[in-house]
């Protein structure tokens, strides 16, 4: 489920997996000479619930970028799963490239959501307005 976008360089959207929820935003950049996709997805106020080792060791196998911030602001999430993916001058695969790694990264967050914050599962309204400071301060 896409929301209206404001700028033409980000999109938030859901992914619904079953009854559960997962939102993320993407961010294009350029690399070089090419387009690059992010995609972030919050799991959510981790740190305040779990010991840092237990994310660690729930994630040590996993082929992904853990996006961690170690705040003490008033934030509604301290960490992400994202990923990169840079698209090539053909553009046949784009479309395709794009919807996997959406589908990588939420299903990641989501399953680290139940992990470490059972019983919970946060609409895109609960995390959109720090998702929206993602585009000045990557971590």
């Amino acid at each position: 489920k896409w929301e209206a976008a404001v700028q033409p360089e980000r999109l938030f959207g859901t992914v619904m997996m079953g009854r559960r929820q997962q939102p993320f935003t993407l961010l294009l950049r350029t690399f070089a000479d090419r387009i690059l996709v992010r995609c972030i997805s919050p799991v959510g106020r981790v740190f305040l619930e779990n010991h840092h080792n237990a994310v660690h060791a729930s994630t040590a196998k996993l082929s992904v970028r853990l996006g961690a911030i170690p705040t003490e602001e008033n934030r509604t999430y301290d960490l992400t799963i994202e990923e990169d993916v840079i698209l090539p001058e053909d553009e046949a695969a784009d479309s395709a490239r794009v919807a996997w790694l959406i589908l990588h990264v939420t299903a990641t967050a989501d399953r680290l959501e139940q992990t470490h914050l059972p019983g919970q599962d946060e609409p895109l309204a609960t995390f959109k307005a720090d998702l929206e400071k993602e585009m000045c301060h990557e971590h």
